[in-house]
């Protein structure tokens, strides 16, 4: 596995485990994934993906202005929490989490998104680097 391949799937991981805990912090009670069945593991995949995306994402967008990084990522996590939770009906039947609108997101929510995914990018934008240029 190359550098850059395991820095982003250390991000994952680190997203995983952070957002169960942001999770308990913010319900008040620890949430478990559906992917998981019964056993009670500590780790959302839902973030693994956003955080492994932001890591992939983050140098690329460090030089747009901060509002425009909040909307970047508040729309493209929000499209992942939101294909996450039609697959977690298609499979499951039901999801962990929905929202007062009936979906598996809304406009608050993604913006919180946004928020924790540019703090979260701050912390690996250094780590996950993408090539400068092409190679023949």
């Amino acid at each position: 596995m190359s550098d850059r391949t395991q820095k982003v799937v250390g991000a994952a991981l680190l997203a995983g485990v952070l957002g169960w805990v942001v999770e308990a912090v913010w319900t008040g009670a620890p949430r478990f994934s559906l992917v998981f069945g019964d056993r009670k593991i500590p780790f959302l995949p839902v973030y693994a993906v956003g955080g492994g995306l932001v890591a992939i994402l983050a140098p690329a967008l460090a030089p747009f202005p901060l509002l425009l990084r909040l909307g970047g990522y508040a729309g493209i996590m929000a499209v992942v929490e939101q294909v996450a939770w039609k697959l977690s009906h298609a499979t499951a039947g039901k999801a962990t989490w929905g929202y007062s609108n009936g979906e598996g997101t809304d406009v608050p929510h993604a913006s919180a998104w946004g928020l924790m995914s540019v703090a979260f990018a701050a912390g690996v934008k250094d780590a996950v680097s993408f090539p400068t240029r092409m190679s023949a």
